[in-house]
């Protein structure tokens, strides 16, 4: 019964990868949870079963090296907490750390309840079920795309699968690839379905999931395990390989060139060349400078790090300047670095000291050995190229952030501690006591990861009406009740409580939005989007030195911020500092600098009570006359004063109203006194041109166009339109067919036609 109870439990810490969001903000929130809740369960039962022994058997599932590394990674992980910023996100990755530790244990301990032919019969099962799983997650929206559409989507992050993320998806694939091929060479139990099994990864890989990384790592893990596998056969088959490795590789490989040129997708050819256009590829550019970001902060905390968990708040400041608005830099996307960043060398050396040591033995176990080459030998290729995946995918993403991923190192750890003499002989002094102090922390590990998914489920509320603007719904009272302490910052590294104060500032409950973004400074040190808000709430009651004080320390460390020019720019206009307010406006990079940049810039200008004349906008790139209404409306004020033009607005509205009641003549002179009050809006001379032209007034209507074309530099296609067909009635053919010509490029509709009996081709 035990046994069964064994299997059962290894297949559920397995399949974490199949659990749902269950309404999280973050998947992994959810499946920490469940892998607390399955070792406390499974305490419960290992106790039960093995009674008094139970300590004992555990400190033997202990007594090895992987656990005593990852043990290692915990206890110096837990002194980075040191210098950590955020000291919360902190205890919560060494929370997750910790589950992950008693996981290992468990595993090994349930493993070692089977014989070695059950063991591998068992691992073989596994293997496969997996496979099936992550492929049947990937390909039930592709197919259902294809039904439903008639092809698949352009956009590869829907077929993510269980993963939840197409790069731990691509590389989880990739890992089990040197298994199914063993499986393959040592099996003939579910040999064709293994072949399939393999065929279905290819072409998922180069054909649905499309990254680049996943594709080199299983062209070079093809290459290394058929180079190997030739070489270890006593009798060495090229015709083998090619019909065990080869064969079903390259059918997927197949495949997907089909498949992609019968649809528009990318080929893999396409996505494969950009890795070569790195100052092209956005993609590559950003991941270069993440690395040099975590280097740089290597350089600064070599021993210790920032803190466990802190690299995705610490990584902003060195990334402040590429940002756009809150979009952060999660992750350094390579482990190496970012466990160096956050944790000092020695947190490197223990987490991937394991899988160093398992490939030195597997290389001196086919290198060195004397007794002969044997299937074992077959096994022990497929885990050095499963360790090999790992290890890439670990310079190039982050698998270490990813519970998937992590119980993929697990399985790989658990199976080279079957297979492998890493056994402490002697176990040390120090299992036992760590034993007991997991058992002790597994009640508060189970306790965080309640706090974490109960907080990530009302962060998944906060983060989709922040991006939605829209503080009305759930209600400010609901809000109010939402934990903002632990966790104290979300997966996009904003502070739970400047979330909540956005429904407070936007009700002007400003004591209550000036408390909370208050709170939320110190959680996420360098966004600076509390201190934007801090700014405005300020300014909203008043308090001018204080909302001066925040809005341009928002300013000053992230000016192209759209939100923070708009917050300092509200707060200068409330001083009537022009001078101030167009020296900000020259310090937004132009590289950077969006129409809203501008649309607050003009729009504050023309608030003021006295804007200077030296102040003009010369410097806006925009054309006034078409896109942003709120943009010319700003505009407008600025150059001819809000009376000018809402005076304008108003001849406008009476002339638009005579001209449907067929009056064209008043409503051209009011058109014009339109005009007058405000040049700068061209449609009142086109419309006075129009009405002109109703009532056969053609020279008048001419006179108006030639202004507007000539002198106030419109490139109105409707205004060369209208001066082509008067320009042909006066018999200045040549004139009239270049105004029509350029309104026919402009795609002035139903011009062509005109255009081209009038004037041919």
């Amino acid at each position: 019964m035990y046994v069964i109870y064994s299997r059962i439990i290894i297949f559920l810490y397995l399949l974490v990868g199949v659990l749902p969001y269950f309404y999280a903000a973050d998947k992994v929130d959810s499946q920490t949870l469940y892998l607390n809740i399955l070792n406390l369960t499974n305490l419960f039962v290992i106790v039960k079963n093995h009674k008094k022994r139970f300590i004992t058997e555990l400190i033997n599932s202990a007594s090895n090296v992987p656990v005593v590394f990852m043990g290692l990674f915990f206890l110096w992980s837990s002194i980075s907490i040191i210098p950590a910023n955020n000291k919360v996100e902190a205890l919560i990755s060494l929370s997750e750390i910790l589950t992950l530790l008693i996981s290992l244990v468990f595993l090994i301990f349930h493993f070692n309840s089977f014989n070695k032919q059950k063991r591998e019969k068992l691992i073989f099962i596994l293997i496969l079920v997996l496979t099936s799983a992550e492929l049947i997650s990937v390909y039930f929206p592709y197919l259902k795309d294809i039904i439903d559409f008639g092809q698949p989507s352009f956009q590869a992050i829907r077929y993510r699968g269980m993963a939840g993320n197409i790069n731990v998806m691509s590389y989880s694939l990739v890992l089990k690839l040197p298994f199914l091929i063993y499986y393959l060479f040592t099996t003939k139990n579910y040999r064709y379905y293994t072949y399939l099994l393999i065929i279905l990864l290819t072409y998922a890989i180069f054909s649905i999931l499309e990254t680049r990384s996943a594709i080199l790592s299983l062209t070079i893990i093809t290459a290394v395990i058929s180079i190997l596998y030739y070489t270890i056969q006593k009798q060495r088959s090229i015709v083998n390989i090619l019909k065990k490795i080869i064969l079903p590789i390259f059918i997927g490989l197949l495949i997907s060139l089909i498949q992609s040129n019968l649809t528009s997708k990318s080929s893999v050819q396409d996505r494969m060349g950009t890795l070569l256009e790195i100052e092209e590829d956005q993609s590559i550019t950003q991941r270069l400078r993440y690395i040099s970001a975590a280097i740089e902060s290597i350089k600064k905390n070599p021993v210790l790090g920032i803190g466990v968990g802190n690299w995705e708040l610490e990584s902003i400041r060195y990334e402040r300047i590429n940002m756009q608005d809150y979009t952060v830099p999660y992750h350094a996307h390579n482990d190496y670095l970012e466990i160096f960043a956050e944790s000092g060398l020695l947190a490197v050396i223990f987490y991937f000291g394991p899988l160093l040591l398992i490939v030195y033995l597997i290389v001196k176990q086919i290198f060195y050995n004397k007794e002969g080459f044997n299937e074992k030998h077959l096994l022990y290729i497929s885990i050095l190229c499963a360790i090999l995946v790992y290890l890439l995918d670990s310079m190039v993403n982050f698998p270490q952030a990813r519970i998937m991923s992590q119980m993929n190192l697990i399985f790989l750890l658990c199976i080279s501690t079957l297979f492998f003499n890493l056994k402490i002989s002697t176990s040390p002094k120090f299992i036992k006591p760590a034993i007991f102090l997991c058992i002790t922390l597994l009640p508060l590990s189970l306790y965080s990861s309640i706090r974490v998914y109960s907080s990530s489920i009302d962060q998944t509320v906060l983060i989709r009406q922040l991006n939605s603007s829209d503080f009305s719904i759930p209600s400010i009272d609901i809000v109010d009740k939402f934990q903002s302490t632990y966790p104290n910052v979300t997966p996009t590294a904003m502070p739970i409580s400047s979330m909540k104060a956005m429904w407070f500032m936007t009700n002007k409950q400003y004591d209550k939005a000036i408390d909370l973004f208050k709170e939320g400074t110190n959680k996420s040190p360098h966004l600076y989007f509390s201190e934007s808000f801090l700014g405005y709430s300020y300014e909203m009651i008043g308090e001018k030195d204080s909302a001066m004080f925040y809005s341009k320390r928002a300013f000053d460390k992230a000016p192209d911020d759209l939100i923070h020019f708009g917050n300092y720019m509200f707060t200068l206009a409330g001083s009537n500092d022009s001078l101030t307010i167009k020296e900000a406006y020259e310090r937004v990079d132009e590289k950077v600098r969006l129409p809203g940049h501008d649309e607050i810039y003009v729009t504050v200008m023309a608030s003021l009570k006295d804007p200077s004349s030296k102040f003009t906008l010369d410097g806006i790139d925009i054309n006034f006359q078409s896109g942003n209404d709120r943009l010319k409306k700003g505009y407008y004020m600025l150059q001819v004063g809000e009376d000018k033009m809402f005076e304008a607005d108003f001849y406008y509205q009476n002339a638009m109203e005579d001209f449907d009641n067929e009056e064209f003549e008043k409503a051209a002179q009011l058109f014009i006194k339109a005009s007058e009050l405000n040049p700068y809006e061209f449609v009142y001379l086109e419309n006075a041109a129009n009405s002109y032209m109703k009532i056969g007034k053609d020279q008048e209507a001419l006179q108006l166009l030639n202004k507007l074309l000539n002198d106030l530099g419109s490139e109105s296609a409707k205004a060369h339109y209208f001066r082509g067909l008067l320009l042909y009635g006066f018999d200045q053919v040549e004139e009239a067919c270049l105004d029509l010509k350029i309104a026919d490029d402009y795609g002035l509709l139903a011009n062509t036609s005109i255009y081209l009996s009038l004037c041919g081709n």
